[in-house]
């Protein structure tokens, strides 16, 4: 099945069955080994996973949702990640679980990680076709999300990560 979403007639309603079956409800244990932990992010704990049937490397978002309308705009988010197609420079959603009161999202894993560190990093030495070629990717996503009506509302260096 293709994920994309250009084509199809009404967005909203598809947008609606994928987000509805999102989360599997079972041990996201038995499909994932924890490496190790490598950021906290403004939501939860990311972690290194490894996939127990391929060792594809992840990283594993786990998140405690404080409310039902946190948890309704967390499994928004992964939906649309979902959806998105690896050409598309956006973070693709692999797997996502509703476990044991946590949800587990797993996803691309960024070996950089966020601009922000980048820039903090390397302040002084960045040079200018690198950032050229930052900036250029990150309209790539941009344009993929919203040549297919979906808008981002918390674009900033933390959310944009690198990988090698």
């Amino acid at each position: 099945m293709n994920k994309s979403i250009t084509h199809l007639p009404d967005t909203s309603i598809y947008l609606k069955k994928v987000i509805k079956s999102v989360f599997k409800l079972e041990d996201p244990n038995d499909t994932y080994r924890k490496l190790k932990k490598i950021n906290k992010g403004s939501s939860g704990l990311i972690y290194k996973c490894k996939r127990i049937d391929n060792d594809e490397e992840v990283a594993m978002k786990m998140v405690v949702p404080k409310n039902r309308a946190e948890y309704d705009a967390i499994q928004n988010e992964v939906g649309i990640m979902m959806l998105c197609t690896s050409e598309s420079n956006i973070i693709q959603c692999k797997d996502a679980y509703d476990f044991d009161g946590k949800l587990w999202i797993y996803m691309d894993l960024m070996d950089i990680g966020a601009m922000t560190d980048l820039l903090i990093e390397s302040s002084d030495d960045i040079k200018e076709n690198c950032i050229k070629y930052l900036l250029r990717e990150v309209l790539i996503g941009l344009d993929y999300l919203h040549s297919n009506s979906i808008l981002h509302r918390d674009i900033k260096s933390d959310n944009i990560l690198i990988n090698t």
